[in-house]
This record gives C-alpha cells, sequence and structure tokens, in this order.
C-alpha cells in the first residue's frame, strides 16, 4: 500500500498482516515552523470485486459497481515509541471510499471521512488553510495511486 502515502517524509511498514492489512509507521513533513507529525497506523484496503469474503465479513455494500476502501486507525507499538521534537498525531478514524462511475467508464468517485487529531494549537483559520491543503495532497495521491494500479485515465469527481 506504499503508493497511498507518498507525501510522507519516512514510511516504514511495521508489520503485513495480510494482502490486505498492515501496521505502518510514517512521519509527515508539515510546514515551518511547527514540528513533523508521526504516526502508527493498521491499515486495510478491501477491493470488493477481489476480496467478497472481506466484503461480506464486515458487512460492507455488496454493489455490481467496483470499489476500493481503506480504513485506518491509530495503534500502539512498542518498537515505535513517541520521539522528541516529533509530535505524535492520532487517527481516530479515516476512511477513504473510491468507486466507479456506472454512467462514465474512466470516472471514479473518491468519498472520505478523516478524523485526525495533529495535536496543533493554532488559530482555526490557519488549521483550516493547511488542512485544506493537506486535503488536496491527499486527493492527488489517491488519484495517482488509483491509476498506478489500474493502468487507465480516470476522470476524478470529489463527492464533497
Amino acid at each position: 500500500m506504499r503508493q497511498w502515502e507518498k507525501n510522507a517524509k519516512l514510511l516504514e511498514t511495521l508489520e503485513k498482516i495480510d494482502d490486505n492489512t498492515d501496521v505502518i509507521y510514517m512521519e509527515i513533513k508539515m510546514p515551518f515552523p511547527f514540528e513533523n507529525r508521526d504516526m502508527v497506523q493498521k491499515r486495510i484496503a478491501i477491493n470488493n470485486k477481489k476480496n467478497p469474503e472481506l466484503i461480506k465479513k464486515y458487512g460492507l455494500p455488496e454493489k455490481d459497481v467496483e470499489y476500493v476502501i481503506i480504513q485506518a486507525q491509530s495503534v500502539e507499538r512498542s518498537e515505535k515509541p513517541e520521539i522528541k521534537k516529533i509530535t505524535r498525531a492520532n487517527t481516530v478514524l479515516s476512511v477513504c471510499v473510491m468507486e466507479k462511475d456506472t454512467t462514465v467508464p474512466n470516472r471514479i468517485h473518491i468519498k472520505m471521512i478523516v478524523c485526525n487529531d495533529i495535536k496543533m494549537k493554532v488559530p482555526h483559520i490557519m488549521r483550516n488553510m493547511m488542512l485544506k491543503q493537506m486535503g488536496k495532497m491527499m486527493i492527488s495521491t489517491l488519484t495517482d495511486a488509483y491509476k498506478k494500479i489500474y493502468k487507465k485515465k480516470w476522470v476524478i469527481k470529489l463527492d464533497i
């Protein structure tokens, strides 16, 4: 799943649980004057057509149209304690769904819910500007990764 996180300063797989699930350590470069953030996440990526047994197991929608769902949450790992001068962020829940459009062959819809505590004490207007930029980078990363995986030219439609 490394292609999903190309904007990370450092990405290390701590454990590969199975073909769909891993535990990663990631350091994210923050703009000056903020400290970088790091996190340890357990992630699972499921394609409804390639993993129908997981769709059933987790009670996900059984659809005719192909989709990929990626879910991540922070976990603690003793081999990755907090580091001085890097703030440990917390992913409460992150879900991204990329679904093929049923009417336009090369279009996908991306739906995201991200609840991160990046532990940043700045005015809301500054935080919102930074998060907007980070959101754009995340969409770009996901789009590029999806194109590499499926080797097609895609038109991306964001459902916000």
